[in-house]
């Protein structure tokens, strides 16, 4: 999902959803969202809008539990 800013030069949000399935913990669908982000460069879209920064996170579901982790640094 991505989080478009209404003017370029406004921070903007792409978040990569997981459920935890198959015996999967909330951390291992965690460790899968936000290397996901990068190969797939999620955020050149938002780059090219103009968007600045681009916040990465990456939320787990597994029922009524969620865990979010965001990027240790800010892409573009």
């Amino acid at each position: 999902m991505l989080v478009r800013p209404r003017q370029p030069g406004k921070p903007g949000v792409v978040l990569e959803m997981k459920v935890a399935r198959g015996g999967q913990t909330l951390e291992q669908a965690l460790e899968e969202g936000l290397p996901h982000i990068a190969r797939r460069d999620h955020a050149a879209a938002l780059r090219a809008a103009g968007a600045s920064p681009v916040h990465a996170l990456a939320v787990a579901f597994n029922g009524k539990q969620v865990a979010v982790r965001a990027a240790c640094g800010v892409m573009g």
